[in-house]
């Protein structure tokens, strides 16, 4: 999503290419590089599936180039004195960030699709949907308490993909879930397919409430799953999440806000924070960082 939202830039010509870290990978980059002779060149950097030989390779290949990591995992210190070695500038992908050098940025806008949402219906009865892969800092199994308390008839809808880096049973983990669900009287429907973006957005969509809780995942980035309940513009409930820091103040954390109170008062909030994270700031956001870093 974040390289298709590039892409859409007004400002600058992104040209978006996957490549991983192998020896194959470094040659299809250096050869896009070589081909499209970019002022600047942005890698979305993940540990598991980029690794540090193959962008340092690159910068070598390329000194004419900024090279930017962004980082979906940052924070001051987190690189040691000496963080120019492994990316010469940095974007990271966290609001809050205190850009503290003048080879850091902050990219206070998240990228947040802009998803067409007509036609959708809310069922009749109370339905709350999360999502995520399996992982042991997913609370679904709170959340549900916590939705049973006051909608004890409700229908909770739980997306949980596949992840190749994951070698867990979604099936199983599912079922786990599900019958928790169930023993509070909860009618519990799992889903597994890839969706496509639009496709994930338009079914956080249809529900009345969409619920995140996580462990608490201190000094871990920013959930991506606040941008897409963000992009389905309904009202999201979440719990005290270092991940979610970015818009906690703004819509509460449970238990401190119940899961009633983010139904009837979140609905706004989220809708002034998708406004915020629109394609016009995101762009002019990211625009106004490369800007800086190339002297334009």
């Amino acid at each position: 999503m974040l390289g298709q939202l590039l892409k859409d830039s007004q400002r600058y010509n992104y040209v978006y290419l996957e490549f991983d870290n192998t020896l194959d990978g470094r040659e299809a980059a250096g050869r896009a590089i070589r081909e499209h002779k970019p002022v600047a060149c942005i890698y979305n950097y993940v540990v598991p599936t980029l690794g540090m030989v193959v962008c340092s390779e690159l910068f070598s290949w390329f000194p004419e180039v900024k090279h930017i990591g962004l980082m979906h995992e940052i924070w001051p210190g987190s690189f040691g004195a000496n963080n120019e070695s492994i990316f010469p500038y940095y974007i990271a992908l966290d609001p809050t960030f205190p850009a503290y050098n003048v080879r850091s940025f902050a990219a206070t806008v998240r990228p947040c699709a802009q998803v067409d949402l007509t036609g959708i219906v809310l069922p009749e009865r109370f339905t709350v949907g999360t999502l995520g892969f399996v992982s042991p800092v997913k609370k679904h199994d709170l959340m549900m308490a916590a939705v049973a308390k006051e909608y004890p008839n409700a229908a909770i809808d739980i997306h949980i993909p596949p992840n190749p880096f994951v070698p867990a049973s979604i099936e199983e983990n599912g079922q786990y879930f599900k019958q928790i669900g169930e023993s509070l009287g909860l009618e519990v429907r799992l889903s597994h397919e890839f969706f496509s973006v639009p496709g994930l957005i338009r079914w956080l969509a249809g529900h009345h409430l969409n619920a995140f809780f996580f462990e608490y995942c201190n000094m871990r980035g920013i959930s991506s799953s606040i941008d897409q309940g963000v992009a389905a513009r309904r009202p999201i409930a979440i719990n005290e999440c270092f991940m979610f820091r970015h818009v906690g103040g703004r819509l509460g954390w449970y238990p401190h806000k119940s899961i009633r109170q983010s139904y009837e008062e979140n609905g706004p909030i989220v809708e002034e924070i998708f406004k915020e994270w629109s394609q016009e700031n995101f762009d002019n956001c990211y625009s106004s960082i490369v800007d800086k870093i190339i002297g334009k």
